[in-house]
């Protein structure tokens, strides 16, 4: 299912059970998720979309914990950190990526940077650190 209907899901558990951290945490995140969609065509917001954004939220949260000293907002904001990582779908190890990268290369006539991170980002997309994959690349042609 699409990670919206699990954030939704989550949320109205959250409501139900009373934690309001969550839930006020998965409303901004279902609130920004669904604006993408309906502000392009007022459309369903797609998956890639979808996780862009919770990726975005955590991101925002882990530079905010580079400047936070106060203990209680610091576990408030690894909680918030826990809750987006629900969402994000298991990312590839190096080693799952270098092989993924190598059986690409080895179908491909004439693999160049370009062609290999394209094919890998097709197939692998939102479970690829595409920094990592782009080092790996580069060793390996």
């Amino acid at each position: 299912a699409l990670p919206i209907y699990r954030i939704k899901k989550e949320q109205l558990k959250a409501r139900k059970g009373k934690d309001k951290f969550t839930a006020s945490v998965l409303t901004a995140l279902i609130s920004e998720i669904t604006t993408i969609g309906k502000n392009n065509g007022n459309r369903e917001t797609t998956e890639q979309e979808s996780i862009g954004v919770i990726k975005k939220f955590k991101k925002n949260v882990v530079e905010t914990m580079k400047v936070v000293s106060d203990e209680e907002k610091k576990k408030e904001l690894e909680k918030e950190i826990s809750i987006y990582d629900n969402f994000l779908p298991q990312m590839m190890t190096e080693n799952e990526t270098s092989t993924a990268i190598e059986a690409i290369i080895v179908e491909m006539e004439n693999p160049n940077m370009g062609l290999v991170m394209k094919e890998l980002k097709t197939n692998y997309g939102s479970q690829l650190d595409m920094a990592l994959a782009s080092k790996l690349v580069k060793q390996k042609l």
